[in-house]
């Protein structure tokens, strides 16, 4: 997974429940590991948010892959710990959608993204590929009847989305109230 999205020229990405991984701030990474997998250990945990963290470094510090992200509105609301956590989130998220190669859209009530999380990824010279995620593993799908399926709904989540502009506007008007909540 690492591979394909560091050689990626885009990814095309759907959350319902927490930021994607490459957008998260190693506090929002810890949190979200220790959440979803309450039987990890200690080291396994830091081994998990270390590689997080490193995939996440290495986006932020290079050209591509373009990113953009349809997330559930509740993902902006959800505290995954403390309100410190959340505003540095929340300000981490603002600062990447302010280099623009980083997009994201906010989608509210029901929308086909519901079905779970998933991102297509495209890597140069090669047919687009999906990753779908669950609550015991990931899959890689690559036939392209199931791709096209896939973008079918990426679109369909994407017109559902309130706009890029939009979008960065109520995770900007979040944090604020965050600030003086």
């Amino acid at each position: 997974m690492a591979d394909l999205e560091r050689d990626a020229t885009a990814i095309m990405e759907s959350q319902t429940m927490m930021f994607p991984a490459l957008l998260q701030t190693e506090a929002y990474a810890k949190a979200a590991v220790c959440t979803l997998s309450p039987w990890m250990t200690q080291h396994e945990i830091a081994v998990s948010v270390r590689n997080r963290m490193e995939r996440a470094e290495r986006f932020a510090a290079s050209e591509s892959p373009i990113h953009w992200a349809v997330i559930d509105h509740s993902v902006i609301t959800r505290k995954m710990g403390s309100d410190d956590l959340h505003r540095e989130q929340l300000t981490h998220v603002a600062d990447l959608i302010s280099d623009e190669r980083v997009s994201v859209q906010v989608v509210c009530g029901r929308h086909p993204g519901m079905a779970g999380p998933f991102k297509i990824i495209s890597p140069p010279g090669a047919s687009d590929v999906v990753y779908a995620e669950s609550a015991h593993s990931g899959q890689i799908i690559d036939t392209p009847e199931d791709v096209r399926r896939f973008r079918l709904v990426y679109g369909a989540i994407q017109a559902a989305a309130l706009s890029p502009d939009e979008s960065a506007r109520l995770i900007l008007k979040t944090l604020e109230g965050l600030e003086h909540g």
